[in-house]
């Protein structure tokens, strides 16, 4: 589980990559400041090395019509996910 919290005077796009693919993008409004979170998908948590990467943008749209502006630099993880009992 991976938690992120983003504050600030500005309306925001919030994205969750795992090993390139987006998974989760949230919209924050200007008066959100309630944390995030996110679980990688079991589809996603093989066994084996995998990048995890956070994005911050501005959002110079809305949430229908969003559109990045500018960003915050992301968050990268390297992570490792081990079955139990397999030391491979």
């Amino acid at each position: 589980m991976l938690y992120c919290n983003a504050i600030g005077n500005l309306s925001k796009i919030l994205k969750w990559s795992v090993d390139g693919t987006v998974l989760k993008t949230e919209y924050l409004n200007s008066n959100d400041t309630n944390p995030r979170e996110f679980e990688i998908p079991k589809s996603h948590s093989k066994h084996g090395y995998h990048t995890v990467l956070v994005e911050l943008y501005q959002n110079l749209g809305n949430e229908i019509n969003p559109k990045e502006g500018l960003s915050a630099s992301p968050l990268q993880y390297e992570i490792a996910i081990v079955k139990e009992g397999d030391s491979n």
